[in-house]
């Protein structure tokens, strides 16, 4: 007979296309038009769809009267719902009728929003719909602003808005009952559960002449069989009964998919009404329910169990184990066998049991076309997946060619697949048959293989059909529309496995495929039925759509393997199965090349977007794990600020902010300051600025002279165009670097500029990769941008100097900048050039990488040291932003005045940012600045040499100080000694341990009035900051003192 094929889940899936049944088959189902149940048996019977008629029927048991009185061949009615639970009226009318299961389809519920045509959603205000629907959707409805009402079902809710014209209202629906009642989809996924699922079985009735030896009529294919039995136990109490019926199936390694049980009453009536047994070699024993010492007693509660088990009724092992449950039950009936929600057929409904053991005309007829009709398929891209397609290809009889940048030549002979390389591709291209050619080749080098490919070679276009296998879908079918000529057919597929999942047999894998353009639609469908007949689970679906569903299947599973495996997780002696299948995904995933993730990254819009909804859940459930907390530390806060007369309003304040370390140099300058203040003589090094310099008088005469002109207004936001013209001068002349005024941004300090890089550079995430010791700003500058600091530690040794080695260890896909500070703040290291180059080359591998250097003490070198601006090193310009100032070559501390120069794009973001904080900076500090480009260096020159003898005095006072460790400083105005060697001892009188640079810096200004700065502030405990920019009595008295302080801790 015809053969009738079956399939299974949505979206729209095409199983092997079968010879028709002559006549419709009606397929009784519950509800009206447009219901779920209807949708299902479109999917279900999807390639002979055009020969089904659903068959609405009021109720479940009209659906079976149905079948039963020959009304309809069919029946598909639900049984459970992954949400929902069991449907046991279906349950019980399966054990009441004689009808058994030929199938099953796990049917994918979509909710949809319906209203009439015209409608927008902000219109609806009540939504309308079967209650378990409408409870599916409660977080949406609520969400929408509408009230829920509930109606007798879904499509009939459809159906009453568009008979009654009813405005306001929407329906929750399929969108099969859109199409039915001429309504239109406002929304669809509406459902706040996306696994929500139903089961749906497929009935047919028993023929009259098979009822006493009853034998469905199912063809077995190789996928895996699923039997469906219901069976009761008899009344006596023994213990371990259900046990011992259960484990027939575990001692012969049978799965049991599903269990349930069934409370009956007059359940012995009920089995009686029941047929005989499906099987008649699986007839228990008789019903009698009896208890000890004979007397026929009947148990309070009577129960049936309905199991489904992984095997075939026909596997020896199965019919074992039906025969042993046979014996410790009461009763037991085979409802079906079947495939598990896969591809079967069936053979249409019939008077007349027929014999299927011999094959049919039809089924010998296509062995025969399958070698008269072979393909000839051209793999291009004979990597580890061609190989893999290929061995089908030829196992099915077609002619595979193959070409690659590699010679597989041996490997492809081996194989039966004609080999050349792709010096040879016009040759292949040529051919005088060519029906396929398949592009197997990597997501990230598809665009430029296509466009190099010799489309024009081909004698055949119309009759070759191109087909892709890419992961990702929408890239695949814009590039082969874009650079195709229009008369090639174009197929874009996915075989949805690999040589791993697919090794023994493709039989329920699943394939997705899209005739993006037919122009010989035999060779298309020929290509397709390659995988129909490996009984493939076919899917035929927009690419859009395609990428949507990867987004958050494939490229979550691969996202979710990758972020465990930098957690370096291992095997433990007490691994649980959730734990082995997290290694197992960490295993499979990064077994892939990491080319395919980035594709399915880069060429696919949804994963972008999956990345941002990851981030945010991940966000949302910490923050669930520390809501009390939170709140006990909220419910502190708030008691603090009322004991402190703080208002509530204040209590609370931005994370990031709280979690800020006060700068380590304005806290030691205020400890001093209010030492001062009591009347203390303090010698502070603390702070860096050249206050002993006075600032030159050039300088102060523009500030006086802007004052009196009345240049007291805005300027442009982003500085005088004087000023940045004079900036541009500066950097050409001293830097060799050649900007225009539209790249300089002038900023209220280098500090403002820093800050507004980082905020216009970096992404939640990022990290910026900064040497330390460094100035103390940097880390909390990056953490109140949103990114992560990643600190590399220098030595004394180095000169406190990263290497090229210690650069590129640090540089993680993740990195987005490093920021560079030479001459240093706070080791006064000058990076050579030499060394600076090491570095840019280093970075010339990774393109990410933006460098913000900071050149902020350009001016104030040594000993012949010479500064390099980063920006004119090679391949460097349009990847680095040049942060300068006034303050410190120019002893301007106090007018705030400083600049970035950049490529243009990030200059403009700076002035983007500086243009919603500050705005311009102080208008006579910009004309000051202008006249401190203009006056020559001879103050600088005569500032360089004051600092030239303090650092000499600093040198030699340090090197008298035993166990005190010194880098030799080639720029700025610091030493940063390390004193690590005199932690552990105690100050003179026993009453503290010096533990770390806080601690001795603080008893160096509360008993020797000597302010430092710890080295902890600059990501070094160990060492202290000295700044001799101040006053050269103050230096001295400050050594002085600090040598005594040193000379007296005293052993622990």
């Amino acid at each position: 007979p015809p053969a009738l094929s079956v399939s299974q889940p949505p979206p729209r899936r095409r199983p092997p296309p079968q010879p028709l049944p002559a006549a419709m088959m009606k397929i009784a189902f519950q509800g009206v038009p447009g219901a779920y149940s209807e949708l299902c048996i479109f999917e279900y019977f999807g390639a002979v769809k055009a020969k089904v008629q659903p068959l609405p029927c009021p109720s479940f048991d009209e659906a079976f009267a149905a079948l039963m009185e020959k009304k309809a061949d069919f029946a598909m009615l639900p049984v459970e719902n992954s949400l929902g639970g069991t449907i046991y009226r279906n349950i019980d009318l399966l054990l009441r009728r004689n009808v058994h299961i030929i199938g099953e389809h796990n049917f994918r519920v979509r909710h949809c929003l319906l209203a009439l045509p015209g409608t927008k959603k902000e219109d609806i205000k009540t939504v309308i719909s079967h209650p378990q629907a409408l409870a599916q959707c409660e977080e949406y409805i609520n969400n929408l602003g509408a009230v829920a009402q509930n109606e007798s079902d879904t499509a009939g809710s459809a159906e009453m808005i568009a008979q009654k014209k009813l405005k306001g209202f929407a329906a929750v629906a399929s969108a099969l009952a859109a199409k039915t009642y001429g309504l239109e989809i406002l929304d669809e996924g509406i459902e706040d559960e996306s696994s929500n699922f139903t089961r749906f079985l497929c009935l047919e009735r028993i023929p009259e002449q098979q009822q006493t030896r009853p034998n469905p009529v199912v063809s077995l294919t190789e996928t895996r069989m699923k039997t469906s039995i219901v069976f009761c136990l008899n009344g006596a109490r023994e213990p371990g009964k259900l046990f011992k019926a259960l484990s027939t199936f575990a001692l012969r390694d049978i799965s049991i998919t599903k269990i349930e049980s069934r409370p009956m009453k007059n359940i012995a009536n009920i089995i009686r009404e029941a047929r005989k047994p499906f099987f008649n070699d699986f007839a228990a024993q008789s019903t009698e329910w009896k208890e000890g010492g004979g007397e026929r007693l009947r148990a309070k509660f009577q129960y049936l169990f309905y199991i489904d088990v992984l095997a075939g009724i026909q596997d020896k092992t199965t019919v074992n184990a039906l025969r042993h449950l046979g014996e410790v039950c009461s009763f037991l009936r085979v409802l079906g066998c079947y495939p598990e929600s896969r591809e079967m057929s069936i053979a249409p409904p019939s008077s007349e049991a027929k014999d299927q053991s011999e094959p049919t005309q039809e089924a010998k007829g296509d062995k025969a076309m399958k070698k008269k009709g072979a393909m000839t398929i051209l793999i291009v891209g004979f990597g580890v997946f061609g190989q893999f397609l290929a061995k089908t290809f030829v196992k099915q009889g077609h002619r595979v060619l193959a070409t690659s940048r590699s010679d597989y030549t041996a490997l492809a002979e081996s194989m039966g697949v004609e080999y050349k390389t792709m010096d040879h591709i016009e040759e292949l291209f040529g051919m005088d048959k060519l029906d396929s050619i398949v592009l197997s080749v990597s997501i990230n080098s598809f665009k430029k293989v296509v466009s190099s490919l010799p489309w024009k070679c081909v004698k055949t276009p119309l009759k070759t059909v191109v087909v892709d296998v890419l992961s990702v879908k929408i890239h695949a079918k814009t590039t082969l529309l874009s650079l195709l000529p229009p008369d090639f057919g174009i197929l874009c597929t996915h075989p949805m496995f690999g040589p791993e999942s697919g090794k023994n047999g493709w039989a329920g894998l699943p394939f997705m495929f899209d005739r993006v353009r037919v122009t010989d639609r035999r060779n298309c469908e020929k290509f397709v039925k390659i995988f129909s007949d490996e009984r493939c689970s076919m899917y035929e679906m927009s690419c859009e759509l395609h990428d949507s569903y990867a987004a958050s299947s494939q490229f979550i599973t691969h996202t979710t393997g990758r972020l465990l495996s930098k957690l370096g997780l291992q095997s433990t002696p007490i691994n649980t199965k959730g734990f082995e299948s997290l290694l197992k995904l960490i295993e499979t995933t990064c077994k892939d090349s990491f080319d395919l993730y980035e594709g399915l990254y880069k060429h696919n819009v949804h994963s972008k977007q999956q990345l941002t909804h990851l981030r945010k859940a991940f966000d949302e459930l910490e923050a669930t794990l520390t809501q009390s907390d939170e709140q006990n530390r909220k419910k502190e806060e708030e008691k603090k600020a009322a004991a402190a007369g703080v208002h509530a309003s204040q209590a609370e304040v931005n994370p990031r902010v709280a979690a800020m370390k006060p700068s380590a140099t304005i806290q030691i300058h205020s400890l001093a300051t209010a030492l001062k203040d009591e009347g203390k003589k303090v010698f502070s090094l603390a702070v860096g600025e050249p206050n002993d310099t006075p600032c030159p008088k050039p300088i102060l005469k523009a500030a006086e002279v802007a004052l009196r002109t009345g240049k007291t207004y805005y300027t442009s936001s982003v500085g005088m165009i004087e000023l940045r013209e004079e900036v541009c001068k500066k950097l050409k002349r001293d830097n060799g670097l050649d900007y225009t005024p539209g790249q300089i941004v002038c900023s209220n300090g280098a500090k403002q500029s820093i800050m507004q890089l980082v905020t216009a550079l970096v992404s939640p995430s990022d990290e910026i990769i900064i040497p330390a010791p460094y100035w103390t700003s940097y880390p909390d500058i990056c953490r109140m941008a949103g990114c992560e600091p990643v600190i590399v530690r220098t030595e004394a040794k180095d000169s406190y100097q990263m290497s090229a080695a210690q650069l590129e260890a640090a540089i993680t896909p993740r990195t987005r900048a490093l920021i560079l500070c030479s001459p240093s703040n706070p080791t006064g290291s000058v990076y050579p050039e030499e060394k600076l180059k090491e570095l840019a080359k280093v970075l010339e591998k990774y393109p990410r990488v933006f460098v913000i250097s900071d050149e902020i003490y350009e001016y104030i070198t040594y000993e012949g040291a010479t500064h390099t601006s980063f920006a004119s090193l090679p391949n460097m310009y349009e990847r680095t932003a040049v942060v300068n100032g006034f303050s410190k070559g120019f002893a301007m501390t106090g007018f705030r005045l400083g600049y970035v120069a950049a490529p243009l794009k990030v200059a403009k973001l700076c002035a983007k940012v500086q243009g919603q904080i500050t705005s311009c900076p102080c208008s006579i500090s910009q004309h000051a600045g202008v006249a401190a480009l203009r006056m020559g260096m001879k103050p600088v020159q005569d500032m360089i040499q004051d600092f030239t003898t303090k650092r000499q005095y600093v040198l030699d006072s340090l090197s008298k100080m035993t166990g005190v460790v010194c880098s030799r400083p080639m720029g700025a105005f610091y030493v940063l000694p390390q004193i690590s060697a005199y932690y552990g001892r105690m100050t003179p009188d026993k009453k503290q341990i010096i533990s770390d640079s806080t601690s001795f810096c603080k008893h160096l200004l509360s008993e020797y009035k000597v302010a430092l700065v710890p080295g902890i502030g600059f990501g070094d405990d160990r060492c202290l900051r000295i700044s001799y920019a101040g006053a050269m009595s103050d230096l001295e008295e400050a050594m002085t003192r600090l040598k005594k302080c040193l000379d007296s801790l005293v052993e622990a």
